[in-house]
């Protein structure tokens, strides 16, 4: 761990303290790049936990010092936009009992970002959609789906009411620091969600006089 305490000989974490009378050692000047305090090491031989152990100064941080944790806390707080969700038919209504085509819209998205003072790319890719439908129902795919005629995710309502459609979508992601080309895994994910509101209808038929196009105020038009 890195941290401007000194050891004391003790084992755990609490036995860390402030340097108290000890000399002060200034930390360095490192203009744009963050400064790392000193390097503390504890081994801990067949379960028996060691003494912490100074082993490095103060340094100026570089892209070397950026670990993979880092890069996976700095992509949970990037501002990953969310996959729009399309309901077709989309007109705000669907029917009962009748297939509804959903499905999600986007693809990779790239974040750049700077952890200790150094730029750092983010390639984030959609790898998993889960769709909760509002009625109970839910579905989770590798499968964003395709607009109609494709249709390749649809689900049927049975009774009429107005809900949400909302989708989770998980992402993987891969970066680059730069000044190197080397493309490493970003060891965990990040989600994003997604809505729309949606009222599932009825169809009914009527027995009219004239066509919904001469009288469109006409019941069943």
């Amino acid at each position: 761990m890195r941290a401007p305490v000194c050891p004391r000989g003790g084992t755990s974490l609490g036995a860390l303290t402030p340097c108290i009378g000890d000399p002060v050692v200034p930390l360095p000047e490192c203009g744009d790049r963050a400064t790392l305090p000193d390097l503390w090491e504890q081994t801990a031989p067949e379960a028996v936990v060691g003494a912490w152990r100074h082993i490095g100064p103060p340094v100026c941080a570089s892209a070397a010092d950026i670990t993979p944790g880092m890069v996976l806390s700095a992509f949970r707080r990037l501002p990953l936009a969310p996959s729009p969700l399309v309901v077709q038919p989309d007109r705000g209504w669907v029917l009962v009992n009748k297939p509804t085509v959903v499905y999600a819209v986007g693809g990779l998205q790239t974040l750049t970002t700077t952890i200790l003072g150094t730029a750092v790319t983010i390639t984030a890719m959609p790898t998993s959609f889960a769709w909760d439908f509002g009625d109970g129902a839910t579905l989770t795919t590798t499968d964003p789906g395709a607009p109609w005629p494709v249709g390749t995710l649809t689900h049927t309502y049975t009774r009429i009411g107005r809900l949400d459609v909302v989708l989770t979508t998980t992402w993987s992601a891969t970066y680059t620091v730069a000044g190197d080309p080397a493309v490493h895994d970003v060891p965990g994910t990040a989600t994003t969600v997604s809505s729309s509101r949606l009222e599932v209808r009825e169809r009914r038929a009527y027995l009219v006089g004239t066509s919904c196009a001469e009288d469109p105020a006409a019941a069943g038009c």
